[in-house]
């Protein structure tokens, strides 16, 4: 038996001249609901194809139960299931043919098969639309299509690319609490790739991206309180300086994030009232709240949650 779901050790890619990924490591225990938060084009995408077999890397190895993705990729598949970040459906036929053929190509006998889409189909609430073309469904039910497709041959490991994409809010909140159901019924590990804070923070450890590199890991709530209780963000008509005379004048570290000043000390909310005297003529505005997940991004990739520049060739690429 595999110690972990999924090992990823060392990996790098390139496409080009574009460094897809750079050292990047972590493991997946089993059972559990693991997260890669990173903006478009930090290299989730390119990750997953090496993780789903797609793809070699430059360097490094990735483990899916045991099987390195390169060397043994039948046996990858046979334990891994995937929703991509667009479906992957056939659109001129029906859900039931869809399944059907993706069943065949994982060998399953046709009784096997027959009641695996069943249980799933009732699971997922689509058995009214089995025989509906796809091409005909709406976003919300193509997402729960592809999940029965990804789920049929009982995989252990279940990769998730953005897989509420294009989704309203209902129809995500179905979605999640749909697949929260399947999880816990089938045992399976998910590795969910998101640049949603909020699907993160229901991960039981998150690996936060940024450009190809791991940022920083570790479980939501703990990362929240690297940050302490409250953190304090400051504007200012000249950042540079206003963190200078902060530092000098009440003794506070800063830090410049995105044309924005962070100060995570505690002392310094009791201190705003002295800030704001003090140095009001430079402060445009400032903000008291709970720590979040993109405050963690900001403070450990010392940059905004925003997509990254790339050439259109590495885009198309990684998406």
């Amino acid at each position: 038996m595999a110690d972990f779901a999924a090992e990823i050790c060392e990996v790098s890619h390139a496409y080009r001249s574009h460094q897809a990924l750079k050292d990047v490591s972590f493991a997946v225990k089993e059972h559990a609901f693991f997260g890669l938060l990173g903006p478009n084009g930090s290299g989730k995408t390119t990750l997953f194809r090496i993780m789903s077999s797609l793809l070699a890397p430059d360097q490094g190895h990735s483990t899916i139960m045991g099987h390195d993705t390169v060397r043994s990729p039948n046996n990858v598949r046979i334990n891994l299931g995937v929703v991509f970040q667009q479906p992957s459906l056939d659109e001129a036929l029906t859900i039931h043919q869809n399944l059907l053929f993706h069943g065949a190509l994982y060998g399953m006998d046709k009784a096997s098969l027959k009641d695996r889409i069943a249980l799933l189909s009732n699971r997922l609430q689509i058995q009214d639309r089995l025989h509906s073309r796809v091409s005909r469904l709406s976003g919300g039910l193509k997402r729960r299509a592809d999940l029965v497709r990804g789920l049929l041959h009982q995989p252990r490991l279940l990769l998730l690319d953005e897989p509420t994409t294009g989704l309203d809010p209902i129809a995500r909140h179905d979605f999640w609490h749909l697949l929260s159901s399947i999880r816990k019924e089938e045992g399976i590990t998910m590795i969910l790739a998101t640049h949603l804070l909020d699907e993160a923070e229901d991960c039981d450890e998150v690996v936060i991206m940024d450009s190809g590199s791991t940022a920083i890991s570790g479980n939501p709530v703990a990362l929240r309180k690297t940050l302490g209780e409250k953190v304090l963000w400051l504007t200012s008509t000249d950042t540079a300086l206003l963190a200078q005379r902060i530092e000098d004048e009440f003794g506070f570290k800063t830090s410049e994030i995105d044309g924005s000043i962070c100060i995570k000390e505690d002392k310094a909310l009791e201190s705003i009232p002295a800030l704001y005297h003090a140095l009001q003529d430079l402060i445009e505005s400032y903000t008291v709240r709970n720590p979040t997940l993109e405050d963690v991004f900001l403070m450990y990739a010392n940059r905004s949650f925003a997509p990254i520049n790339q050439s259109a060739a590495a885009l198309q690429k990684d998406h």
